[in-house]
C-alpha cells in the first residue's frame, strides 16, 4: 500500500489526508484493508497574515466590451435589441435580428472574421428600431485608441451588409423552438448601418484623430473611475448619428451613481 501510495495520485490524497482508510474489494486476494495513520499534529498559534492585493486598477479592453454590453443589453423597450456582443464570456458565433413587432428572431451563424470583400467582423453589432428606420451600429472595440486600423469603419459596415444580402440560417417565432430558414429571402429589406468605435479613454485629441483615421460615425471612450467615484463614456458622433446621444442619455440614468456622459 505504501508503493501505490506513492505511483497513485488518487491514493496519495486518500491516505494523505484520512486518519483510518477502510477498503475492500471482491476480487482482492489480501481481503480488507485497514489503514491507521499516525502523524505528529501541531496546531500554529501564531497568526497567518495576507498580504493584501494591490489596489491599482489597470483597465483593458474586456472591460471596454463589458461597458459597451452593460449599456446596450436589455434595452427592448427602448426598441434596443443586442445582435452580438463581445464581453468576456460573450457569444460571438452568430449575429441576430428581432423584428419587434411579432418578436420572431434571425440569426445568422458561422461567421468569418474578414468577409470575402474585405469586410471586418464586428465586436458588437447593436440593433435599434425606431418608427422609421431599423438601424445597426457595427463597434469595434480595442485596448487603445492607437490599436484601431485605417478606414475601420468602412469594413465594419461593408461586413454587416454583405452579411444581411443572404437568408439568415436559423430562425425563432416567439415562445418557440429555433429551426432552420428555409425562406429564400433575407427577412431585411431595407436597414441602416453605422460603424463606431470604443477604447480606454487617454485624452480628446484621440478621439477627433480616430474618427477621422477611421472613418467612424461614433466613438465611444470609456474613462473607468474607482469604485467610490462615477466613471465617464466620453462620446461623440457625426451629424447623422447625434440621436445616439439622446438614446445613451437615457440609458445612463438606469446607472444611478456610476455613469457619467461627455458629449462632444
Amino acid at each position: 500500500m505504501l508503493k501505490m501510495s506513492i505511483d497513485n495520485g488518487l491514493w496519495q490524497s486518500v491516505l494523505g489526508l484520512s486518519n483510518f482508510v477502510f477498503a475492500d474489494s471482491a476480487t482482492s486476494e489480501l481481503g480488507v484493508f485497514f489503514y491507521k495513520a499516525t502523524r505528529e499534529l501541531k496546531r500554529n498559534t501564531k497568526p497567518v497574515i495576507f498580504e493584501s492585493a494591490s489596489a491599482t486598477n489597470q483597465f483593458s479592453e474586456q472591460d471596454t466590451d463589458t461597458a459597451i454590453h452593460s449599456l446596450f443589453s436589455k434595452q427592448e423597450a427602448l426598441g434596443i435589441f443586442e445582435s452580438m456582443c463581445n464581453p468576456p464570456g460573450g457569444d460571438w458565433s452568430g449575429v441576430s435580428v428581432l423584428d419587434f413587432e411579432t418578436l420572431e428572431e434571425y440569426r445568422w451563424t458561422s461567421l468569418p472574421r474578414v468577409s470575402s470583400v474585405q469586410g471586418k467582423r464586428p465586436d458588437h453589432v447593436i440593433q435599434i428600431v425606431t418608427a422609421q428606420d431599423w438601424i445597426f451600429l457595427c463597434i469595434e472595440s480595442k485596448d487603445n485608441a492607437s490599436d484601431l486600423e485605417k478606414d475601420i469603419g468602412i469594413r465594419l459596415n461593408t461586413y454587416i451588409k454583405e452579411l444581411f444580402k443572404v437568408a439568415p440560417t436559423a430562425h425563432k417565432k416567439n415562445g418557440k423552438e429555433w429551426k432552420l430558414y428555409e425562406g429564400k429571402k433575407q427577412p431585411l429589406s431595407k436597414f441602416i448601418t453605422f460603424s463606431g468605435a470604443a477604447f480606454c479613454f487617454k485624452n480628446a485629441d484621440e478621439i477627433d484623430f480616430e474618427m477621422q483615421k477611421g472613418k467612424l460615425d461614433f466613438i465611444m471612450t470609456f474613462e473607468f473611475k474607482p469604485q467610490s467615484q462615477k466613471s465617464v463614456l466620453h462620446f461623440k458622433t457625426t451629424v447623422q448619428c447625434q440621436f445616439l446621444a439622446i438614446i445613451l442619455t437615457k440609458i445612463s440614468k438606469q446607472f444611478i451613481g456610476g455613469l457619467k456622459i461627455q458629449i462632444y
